[in-house]
């Protein structure tokens, strides 16, 4: 996602993501040819303790929930609001 998204815009827009990107750390799967179509850009996402540890304090209070105003192609599944 960071690669497709200039990143002024997603700082904007995915600021939690864009906090997470320092201190994760991704690996790419192998992907067998005949499924590259359909797994090309598979990977996984860790977060390391040591990387971690590096963030404030007031990363881990209870930050409100982001506000994605100017996205109306959203990649993120947003939780729904309580009624």
């Amino acid at each position: 996602m960071w690669d497709r998204t200039i990143e002024r815009e997603f700082k904007r827009d995915y600021s939690y993501i864009s906090q997470a990107v320092s201190v994760c750390k991704e690996k790419q799967l192998p992907c067998p040819s005949h499924l590259i179509d359909v797994f090309s850009d598979t990977s996984v996402i860790t977060f390391p303790t040591n990387s971690l540890n590096r963030l404030e304090n007031s990363t881990w209070a209870e930050p409100p929930e982001p506000q994605y105003q100017h996205c109306p192609d959203l990649e993120i599944i947003l939780r729904e609001t309580q009624r």
